[in-house]
């Protein structure tokens, strides 16, 4: 947008939204999940980031709300064969960015690795 003496104004808006989260590591009660930042961050930088979760057949919920731009987190309070997707929504003073692509289904259960 131009104002009128032709200069450019920039307009922030909310942000893209981050990668789909992956699973990195997980038991019965708590999995890890990383995800990347934004492509675009709306000309704003990223504030913090809610994590949504549901397990199948659900809705969505928020389980996790980061108050720093870390990408990623351990959510514990997990149900024991339960199968999980998380989602992230980062957030700029815009506003928040429409949810990420669902990471892979995961079930919560005793970790594979001894």
């Amino acid at each position: 947008k131009k104002d009128g003496n032709d200069k450019l104004i920039f307009i922030s808006a909310v942000s893209l939204p981050p990668s789909a989260p992956e699973v990195t590591d997980g038991n019965e009660r708590s999995m890890a999940i990383r995800w990347k930042a934004p492509i675009d961050d709306g000309g704003m930088p990223i504030t913090s980031y809610h994590v949504e979760a549901r397990s199948t057949g659900e809705e969505w919920q928020i389980w996790e709300l980061l108050d720093t731009p870390v990408t990623s987190v351990t959510l514990q309070k997990l149900q024991k064969g339960f199968e999980y997707q998380f989602r992230v929504i980062a957030i700029n003073k815009a506003g928040k960015s429409e949810p990420s692509h669902p990471s892979r289904p995961r079930v919560a259960k005793e970790s594979d690795c001894k």
